[in-house]
């Protein structure tokens, strides 16, 4: 499974309380998940793991990321990391 990360917005989401159907991204009405527990189902298992937008954040923000994120994933996994303009990634 791959797993698209956006490294801008990525703390602020999993630091939030929202559930999906507060941002209207809920798979249904009866889908009563927060953001973080989509966020972490999503990551936990991927086997390929892009992280967009990482030109865009501090480096701090970037070292955590670095370091949360493959301690979060279960599987055996490639970390991949989008440029800008970048159409196609190959691994």
């Amino acid at each position: 499974m791959v797993t698209v990360v956006d490294a801008f917005n990525f703390l602020h989401d999993y630091g939030s309380a929202d559930a999906l159907a507060e941002r209207g991204i809920a798979a249904s009405e009866e889908d009563d998940r927060t953001l973080v527990e989509l966020l972490i189902e999503q990551i936990e298992f991927c086997n390929v793991l892009v992280v967009n937008k990482a030109d865009l954040v501090t480096a701090a923000t970037s070292r955590v990321c670095s370091a949360f994120l493959p301690a979060s994933i279960r599987a055996p996994y490639r970390w991949l990391a989008a440029l800008p303009r970048c159409r196609s990634v190959r691994y």
